[in-house]
């Protein structure tokens, strides 16, 4: 599990939060509304890195 990627999704959206969940080693960080096509780039972007 330590290897599988995790997203923060949270209405906080002030810089220092991005900072704080890069540095706790989330994949990314979704705000709300969620923008549905950010979404789903970023799960086709770790879909295209991950080792067959």
């Amino acid at each position: 599990m330590a290897d599988t990627p995790a997203f923060m999704c949270s209405a906080d959206a002030m810089p220092e939060d991005l900072e704080r969940a890069r540095r706790a080693g989330f994949a990314g960080y979704w705000t709300k509304p969620i923008d549905i096509a950010r979404v789903m780039n970023d799960l086709d972007a770790l879909h295209l890195t991950s080792p067959e």
